[in-house]
């Protein structure tokens, strides 16, 4: 895709059309829950391939399409029930909080799939450890694996490293 966009492409050129639809339907079968952790990875690698697939697609053929069933009851779109459904994701996934890592979509799974947990730079720190442990002891009947996902040119990561550069330059002159 960025070759397309150095060869001078523009972005309304249609082959850059992509369509994901998230297809509800009463009638269709839906993935089980992954047995294990190894069949837990393979699904979110697997996922993650199609929506590579899904951008290797836009620079060739116009509109990309990527279809994600998802089970109505995992939404609570059962007719006359009201109650929310029951939360059984089989990952939880530490993710940053940058608006352009849509953790679901990349993974190619819809909602009640993954347990996400979004913080600047993926820090551990009291919050996610806390809603981490939450998933571990609430989502343990569904919950395979645990993933940490990083992206490149994370500005919270950036600015975290500057601080630091800065502060020891400063120390470093002190001593001079």
């Amino acid at each position: 895709m960025a070759k397309k966009l150095l060869g001078g492409a523009s972005k309304e050129d249609p082959t850059w059309l992509a369509e994901v639809t998230y297809r509800f339907a009463f009638d269709a079968v839906y993935r089980p829950l992954p047995p294990d952790a190894n069949a837990a990875r393979s699904r979110l690698e697997s996922g993650n391939r199609a929506f590579a697939a899904l951008l290797d697609r836009m620079t060739t053929s116009p509109p990309a399409k990527l279809n994600i069933a998802v089970d109505p009851h995992d939404v609570g779109l059962l007719p006359g029930r009201s109650a929310a459904p029951k939360q059984q994701p089989f990952a939880a996934v530490v993710g940053c909080a940058d608006a352009r890592v849509p953790v679901e979509l990349i993974f190619s799974e819809g909602p009640n799939d993954l347990f996400v947990v979004r913080v600047a730079g993926n820090g551990l720190g009291d919050d996610v450890t806390a809603s981490l442990s939450y998933a571990v002891d609430h989502l343990k009947d569904s919950l395979r694996t645990i993933v940490v996902l990083g992206h490149s040119g994370c500005g919270a990561v950036s600015a975290a490293v500057d601080v630091y550069l800065e502060l020891l330059s400063q120390q470093n002159t002190c001593r001079s």
